[in-house]
Protein backbone atom coordinates (compact mmCIF):
# COMPACT_ATOMS: atom_id res chain seq x y z
CA UNK A 1 0.00 0.00 0.00
CA UNK A 2 1.03 3.61 -0.51
CA UNK A 3 1.77 5.49 2.68
CA UNK A 4 2.75 9.15 2.86
CA UNK A 5 4.41 10.77 5.88
CA UNK A 6 2.77 14.12 6.46
CA UNK A 7 3.23 16.86 9.07
CA UNK A 8 0.28 17.12 11.44
CA UNK A 9 -0.27 20.75 10.45
CA UNK A 10 -0.98 19.57 6.87
CA UNK A 11 -3.77 17.20 7.90
CA UNK A 12 -5.31 18.88 10.98
CA UNK A 13 -6.31 22.11 12.68
CA UNK A 14 -4.15 22.22 15.83
CA UNK A 15 -4.39 24.49 18.88
CA UNK A 16 -3.72 24.56 22.61
CA UNK A 17 -6.37 24.10 25.27
CA UNK A 18 -7.63 26.97 27.41
CA UNK A 19 -6.52 28.18 30.83
CA UNK A 20 -9.36 29.22 33.15
CA UNK A 21 -8.48 32.57 34.73
CA UNK A 22 -11.15 32.76 37.44
CA UNK A 23 -11.97 29.34 38.89
CA UNK A 24 -14.57 30.42 41.46
CA UNK A 25 -17.69 30.27 39.30
CA UNK A 26 -16.56 28.36 36.22
CA UNK A 27 -17.69 24.83 37.14
CA UNK A 28 -20.94 23.07 37.95
CA UNK A 29 -23.23 24.33 35.24
CA UNK A 30 -24.88 22.87 32.18
CA UNK A 31 -21.95 23.65 29.93
CA UNK A 32 -19.76 21.19 28.08
CA UNK A 33 -17.28 18.82 29.79
CA UNK A 34 -13.92 20.34 30.88
CA UNK A 35 -11.26 17.79 29.87
CA UNK A 36 -8.09 17.48 31.95
CA UNK A 37 -5.15 15.14 31.44
CA UNK A 38 -6.57 12.81 34.12
CA UNK A 39 -9.72 12.34 31.99
CA UNK A 40 -7.83 11.00 28.98
CA UNK A 41 -8.21 7.23 28.67
CA UNK A 42 -6.52 6.55 25.31
CA UNK A 43 -9.96 6.00 23.80
CA UNK A 44 -13.37 7.62 23.37
CA UNK A 45 -14.41 10.38 25.77
CA UNK A 46 -18.11 10.77 26.52
CA UNK A 47 -17.74 12.86 29.69
CA UNK A 48 -15.17 14.38 32.04
CA UNK A 49 -14.81 14.76 35.80
CA UNK A 50 -16.05 18.37 35.65
CA UNK A 51 -18.45 20.45 33.54
CA UNK A 52 -18.36 24.17 32.91
CA UNK A 53 -20.81 26.87 33.93
CA UNK A 54 -21.95 29.60 31.55
CA UNK A 55 -19.16 31.81 32.94
CA UNK A 56 -16.64 29.05 32.33
CA UNK A 57 -17.88 28.55 28.78
CA UNK A 58 -17.00 32.17 28.06
CA UNK A 59 -13.34 31.55 28.90
CA UNK A 60 -12.64 28.48 26.77
CA UNK A 61 -12.46 27.25 23.22
CA UNK A 62 -14.88 24.37 22.67
CA UNK A 63 -13.68 21.57 20.41
CA UNK A 64 -16.22 19.71 18.26
CA UNK A 65 -16.93 15.98 18.47
CA UNK A 66 -14.18 13.79 16.95
CA UNK A 67 -11.45 16.15 18.13
CA UNK A 68 -8.38 14.27 19.40
CA UNK A 69 -6.73 15.52 22.61
CA UNK A 70 -3.04 14.96 23.34
CA UNK A 71 -1.47 15.64 26.76
CA UNK A 72 1.52 17.92 26.22
CA UNK A 73 2.71 18.97 29.71
CA UNK A 74 3.91 16.83 32.62
CA UNK A 75 2.51 13.46 31.57
CA UNK A 76 3.08 13.54 27.81
CA UNK A 77 1.42 11.14 25.39
CA UNK A 78 -2.04 10.40 26.78
CA UNK A 79 -4.80 10.73 24.19
CA UNK A 80 -8.57 10.76 23.90
CA UNK A 81 -11.16 11.40 21.20
CA UNK A 82 -14.27 13.46 21.99
CA UNK A 83 -17.68 11.90 21.31
CA UNK A 84 -19.39 15.24 22.11
CA UNK A 85 -18.20 18.87 22.08
CA UNK A 86 -15.64 19.37 24.87
CA UNK A 87 -13.26 22.05 26.15
CA UNK A 88 -9.62 20.95 26.60
CA UNK A 89 -7.50 22.34 29.43
CA UNK A 90 -4.24 24.19 28.83
CA UNK A 91 -2.14 21.04 29.49
CA UNK A 92 -3.16 19.45 26.22
CA UNK A 93 -3.23 20.02 22.49
CA UNK A 94 -6.44 19.72 20.45
CA UNK A 95 -6.21 18.12 16.99
CA UNK A 96 -9.14 18.47 14.58
CA UNK A 97 -8.20 16.12 11.74
CA UNK A 98 -9.23 16.91 8.16
CA UNK A 99 -11.53 13.94 7.57
CA UNK A 100 -10.84 14.03 3.85
CA UNK A 101 -7.28 12.98 4.67
CA UNK A 102 -7.21 11.34 8.11
CA UNK A 103 -9.86 9.40 10.01
CA UNK A 104 -9.92 10.91 13.54
CA UNK A 105 -9.83 7.51 15.28
CA UNK A 106 -6.84 6.46 13.18
CA UNK A 107 -5.16 9.79 13.94
CA UNK A 108 -5.67 9.23 17.67
CA UNK A 109 -4.02 5.80 17.55
CA UNK A 110 -1.12 7.25 15.53
CA UNK A 111 -0.47 9.82 18.25
CA UNK A 112 -0.78 7.16 20.94
CA UNK A 113 1.67 4.85 19.15
CA UNK A 114 4.17 7.67 18.59
CA UNK A 115 3.96 8.99 22.14
CA UNK A 116 7.56 8.10 22.99
CA UNK A 117 8.84 9.92 19.91
CA UNK A 118 6.87 13.01 20.88
CA UNK A 119 8.12 12.79 24.49
CA UNK A 120 11.67 12.89 23.14
CA UNK A 121 10.88 16.26 21.55
CA UNK A 122 9.74 17.78 24.87
CA UNK A 123 11.80 20.14 26.98
CA UNK A 124 11.51 21.94 30.30
CA UNK A 125 13.54 22.22 33.49
CA UNK A 126 10.79 21.28 35.97
CA UNK A 127 7.92 19.77 33.97
CA UNK A 128 8.37 18.30 30.52
CA UNK A 129 6.44 20.31 27.96
CA UNK A 130 5.91 19.81 24.23
CA UNK A 131 5.79 23.05 22.26
CA UNK A 132 2.89 23.54 19.86
CA UNK A 133 5.27 24.54 17.05
CA UNK A 134 7.16 21.23 17.41
CA UNK A 135 3.94 19.22 17.53
CA UNK A 136 2.65 20.84 14.33
CA UNK A 137 5.75 19.69 12.40
CA UNK A 138 5.59 16.10 13.67
CA UNK A 139 4.89 13.61 10.87
CA UNK A 140 2.45 10.69 10.88
CA UNK A 141 1.94 7.91 8.29
CA UNK A 142 -1.11 8.52 6.09
CA UNK A 143 -2.31 5.52 4.03
CA UNK A 144 -5.66 5.49 2.20
CA UNK A 145 -8.75 6.21 4.31
CA UNK A 146 -9.97 2.63 3.76
CA UNK A 147 -6.73 1.26 5.22
CA UNK A 148 -6.99 3.79 8.04
CA UNK A 149 -10.50 2.55 8.90
CA UNK A 150 -9.35 -1.08 8.96
CA UNK A 151 -6.36 -0.31 11.19
CA UNK A 152 -8.42 1.84 13.55
CA UNK A 153 -11.15 -0.82 13.74
CA UNK A 154 -8.71 -3.53 14.83
CA UNK A 155 -7.02 -1.25 17.38
CA UNK A 156 -10.40 -0.20 18.77
CA UNK A 157 -11.37 -3.85 19.28
CA UNK A 158 -8.13 -4.42 21.20
CA UNK A 159 -8.72 -1.29 23.26
CA UNK A 160 -12.22 -2.41 24.26
CA UNK A 161 -10.85 -5.82 25.26
CA UNK A 162 -8.27 -4.06 27.43
CA UNK A 163 -11.00 -1.95 29.07
CA UNK A 164 -12.88 -5.13 29.94
CA UNK A 165 -9.73 -6.58 31.54
CA UNK A 166 -9.17 -3.35 33.49
CA UNK A 167 -12.78 -3.49 34.75
CA UNK A 168 -12.10 -7.00 36.08
CA UNK A 169 -8.93 -5.76 37.79
CA UNK A 170 -10.94 -2.93 39.38
CA UNK A 171 -13.30 -5.52 40.88
CA UNK A 172 -10.29 -7.35 42.30
CA UNK A 173 -8.93 -4.09 43.74
CA UNK A 174 -12.22 -3.41 45.47
CA UNK A 175 -12.24 -6.96 46.85
CA UNK A 176 -8.69 -6.46 48.21
CA UNK A 177 -9.74 -3.39 50.19
CA UNK A 178 -12.93 -5.01 51.46
CA UNK A 179 -10.96 -8.04 52.70
CA UNK A 180 -8.29 -5.81 54.23
CA UNK A 181 -10.94 -3.82 56.13
CA UNK A 182 -12.72 -6.99 57.26
CA UNK A 183 -9.58 -8.62 58.66
CA UNK A 184 -7.94 -5.55 60.15
CA UNK A 185 -10.85 -3.22 61.03
CA UNK A 186 -9.92 -3.20 64.74
CA UNK A 187 -6.27 -2.42 64.02
CA UNK A 188 -7.25 0.31 61.56
CA UNK A 189 -9.44 1.95 64.23
CA UNK A 190 -6.52 1.80 66.69
CA UNK A 191 -4.33 3.61 64.18
CA UNK A 192 -6.91 6.26 63.30
CA UNK A 193 -8.41 6.92 66.73
CA UNK A 194 -5.62 6.07 69.18
CA UNK A 195 -2.48 6.45 67.05
CA UNK A 196 -1.40 2.95 68.12
CA UNK A 197 1.03 2.28 65.32
CA UNK A 198 4.58 2.22 64.05
CA UNK A 199 5.78 5.26 62.14
CA UNK A 200 6.62 4.33 58.56
CA UNK A 201 10.18 5.57 59.03
CA UNK A 202 10.65 3.05 61.85
CA UNK A 203 9.92 0.03 59.68
CA UNK A 204 10.88 1.10 56.15
CA UNK A 205 13.65 2.84 54.25
CA UNK A 206 12.20 5.85 52.41
CA UNK A 207 14.18 7.34 49.53
CA UNK A 208 13.08 10.65 47.99
CA UNK A 209 13.93 12.08 44.59
CA UNK A 210 14.66 9.36 42.06
CA UNK A 211 16.96 9.28 39.08
CA UNK A 212 17.14 12.28 36.75
CA UNK A 213 16.88 11.81 33.00
CA UNK A 214 20.08 12.33 31.05
CA UNK A 215 20.31 11.84 27.28
CA UNK A 216 23.98 10.90 27.66
CA UNK A 217 23.31 8.44 30.48
CA UNK A 218 22.58 4.72 30.70
CA UNK A 219 19.39 3.14 29.35
CA UNK A 220 17.30 1.59 32.15
CA UNK A 221 13.66 0.86 32.94
CA UNK A 222 12.25 4.05 34.45
CA UNK A 223 9.24 3.96 36.79
CA UNK A 224 7.57 7.36 36.55
CA UNK A 225 4.32 8.77 37.88
CA UNK A 226 2.33 7.53 34.87
CA UNK A 227 2.94 3.87 35.87
CA UNK A 228 1.59 4.36 39.42
CA UNK A 229 -2.04 3.31 39.68
CA UNK A 230 -2.36 1.68 43.11
CA UNK A 231 -1.59 -1.75 41.69
CA UNK A 232 1.27 -3.96 40.62
CA UNK A 233 3.66 -2.31 38.15
CA UNK A 234 3.85 -4.42 35.00
CA UNK A 235 7.43 -4.58 33.72
CA UNK A 236 6.34 -4.63 30.08
CA UNK A 237 4.73 -1.21 30.53
CA UNK A 238 7.80 0.47 32.01
CA UNK A 239 9.60 2.61 29.40
CA UNK A 240 13.34 2.60 28.75
CA UNK A 241 14.93 5.98 29.54
CA UNK A 242 18.48 7.27 29.66
CA UNK A 243 19.31 8.44 33.18
CA UNK A 244 22.30 9.87 35.00
CA UNK A 245 24.73 7.01 35.79
CA UNK A 246 26.01 8.45 39.08
CA UNK A 247 24.85 6.61 42.21
CA UNK A 248 22.69 4.25 40.15
CA UNK A 249 22.39 1.84 43.06
CA UNK A 250 20.71 4.60 45.06
CA UNK A 251 17.76 4.65 42.66
CA UNK A 252 17.40 0.89 42.01
CA UNK A 253 14.13 -0.85 42.80
CA UNK A 254 13.66 -4.55 43.51
CA UNK A 255 10.88 -7.02 44.29
CA UNK A 256 8.84 -5.81 47.28
CA UNK A 257 9.65 -2.12 46.74
CA UNK A 258 6.80 0.39 46.56
CA UNK A 259 6.99 3.58 44.50
CA UNK A 260 4.74 6.52 45.42
CA UNK A 261 3.82 9.63 43.46
CA UNK A 262 4.83 12.64 45.57
CA UNK A 263 4.65 15.62 43.18
CA UNK A 264 1.69 15.84 40.79
CA UNK A 265 -1.92 16.94 40.54
CA UNK A 266 -4.09 16.45 43.63
CA UNK A 267 -5.84 13.48 41.99
CA UNK A 268 -2.54 11.68 41.31
CA UNK A 269 -0.77 12.54 44.56
CA UNK A 270 -0.09 9.46 46.70
CA UNK A 271 -0.70 6.94 43.92
CA UNK A 272 1.45 3.84 44.46
CA UNK A 273 2.92 0.98 42.47
CA UNK A 274 4.24 -2.35 43.77
CA UNK A 275 7.22 -4.15 42.26
CA UNK A 276 5.86 -7.67 42.75
CA UNK A 277 8.57 -9.76 41.07
CA UNK A 278 12.27 -9.04 40.61
CA UNK A 279 12.75 -7.01 37.38
CA UNK A 280 14.78 -8.75 34.69
CA UNK A 281 16.47 -5.47 33.71
CA UNK A 282 17.96 -2.60 35.69
CA UNK A 283 15.00 -0.60 37.00
CA UNK A 284 15.00 2.77 38.78
CA UNK A 285 12.35 5.08 40.21
CA UNK A 286 12.05 8.51 38.65
CA UNK A 287 11.95 12.07 39.86
CA UNK A 288 8.74 13.27 41.53
CA UNK A 289 8.38 9.83 43.17
CA UNK A 290 9.67 8.19 46.33
CA UNK A 291 10.68 4.60 47.05
CA UNK A 292 9.47 2.75 50.14
CA UNK A 293 11.39 -0.40 51.04
CA UNK A 294 9.79 -2.08 54.03
CA UNK A 295 11.75 -4.06 56.61
CA UNK A 296 10.84 -7.60 55.52
CA UNK A 297 11.43 -8.80 59.09
CA UNK A 298 8.47 -6.67 60.17
CA UNK A 299 6.32 -6.15 57.09
CA UNK A 300 4.99 -8.20 54.23
CA UNK A 301 5.32 -5.90 51.16
CA UNK A 302 1.78 -6.71 49.98
CA UNK A 303 0.37 -5.89 53.43
CA UNK A 304 2.22 -2.55 53.42
CA UNK A 305 1.02 -1.84 49.89
CA UNK A 306 -2.61 -2.56 50.85
CA UNK A 307 -2.25 -0.10 53.73
CA UNK A 308 -0.61 2.63 51.63
CA UNK A 309 -3.52 2.45 49.15
CA UNK A 310 -6.14 2.54 51.93
CA UNK A 311 -8.62 5.45 51.95
CA UNK A 312 -7.31 6.67 55.34
CA UNK A 313 -3.77 6.97 53.98
CA UNK A 314 -5.05 8.73 50.86
CA UNK A 315 -6.77 11.28 53.09
CA UNK A 316 -3.60 11.67 55.16
CA UNK A 317 -1.59 12.40 52.00
CA UNK A 318 -4.10 15.02 50.82
CA UNK A 319 -4.23 16.73 54.21
CA UNK A 320 -0.43 16.91 54.46
CA UNK A 321 0.26 17.92 50.88
CA UNK A 322 1.95 21.24 50.19
CA UNK A 323 -0.22 23.39 47.90
CA UNK A 324 -2.10 20.19 46.90
CA UNK A 325 0.75 19.19 44.61
CA UNK A 326 3.62 17.94 46.78
CA UNK A 327 3.79 15.40 49.63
Amino acid sequence: MTVKRMPLEMVANIYSGSNLKNRENVFGGEGCPWVKVEDLNNGELETASRSLSSEGMGQVRVSPAQTVFFSSTGTIGKVGIAKVPMAPSNNMIAVEFDREQVEPLYGMYCLLAMGEELKAEAGGAVYASLRLSVFRKFQIPVPSREVQRRIAGKLEALHKSRLEQEALIDHVRQAVHVLFDNYFSGCIEDVIQKQRCLKLGECADIQLNGAAKNKQGESVLYVATSQLDDWEISENRIPLVNVEPERMDRYCIHAGDIVMNRINSAERLGKCGLIFTEPEKMTVFGQNTLRIRGDHQLLNPIFLFAWLTHSYVKQYVRENAKNSTSF
